[in-house]
């Protein structure tokens, strides 16, 4: 009579990915001659743990493959929305971004203002500087700057 697969003893690990710890790592060492073995053999008491071991790989690379193919998505957003982010274009362009402001309020935002030197008065911080300096930022980071990658973090 065959073991129930619960029953199987396994070597286990913290950072497996599967419910029950089994370590695939450790399973394949234990098993290194059946893994190696051009034709193993079928009689060998450790069978039942070698074709789980083979299960268990086509399953991680199955769930790999739809990984990919899903773009690595949260499972809760739905398949045809995570495979519509090869159709989106990427960040460089070459043509040039243009945007349209509607009202004098947005204009401001967008071109900032100084300081007025009265104990009331204030500024307002440009777009165009705010992209300048997050540009200036981002540049730093593509360097391994730590201190840009803690100020993006901030």
């Amino acid at each position: 009579m065959a073991t129930p697969k619960s029953k199987i003893k396994f070597p286990t690990s913290a950072d497996s990915p599967f419910e029950d710890g089994y370590d695939i790592a450790g399973e394949r060492d234990a098993l290194k001659d059946l893994v190696e073995a051009d034709e193993p053999y079928e009689k060998d008491p450790r069978w039942e743990r070698f074709m789980d071991l083979l299960e268990r790989e086509e399953r991680l690379r199955q769930e790999q493959a739809n990984r990919q193919q899903r773009q690595y998505a949260d499972p809760i957003v739905p398949d045809h929305e995570a495979r519509a982010l090869k159709a989106i274009g990427s960040l460089v362009a070459d043509e040039t971004d243009v945007m349209a402001i509607h009202t004098k309020e947005a204009y401001r935002l967008f071109i900032g203002r100084t300081r007025d030197e009265s104990p009331r008065g204030y500024g307002i911080t440009s777009g165009k500087k705010v992209a300048a300096v997050l540009r200036s930022i981002w540049n730093l980071s593509a360097n391994d700057n730590p201190y840009a990658d803690w100020i993006l973090v901030q």
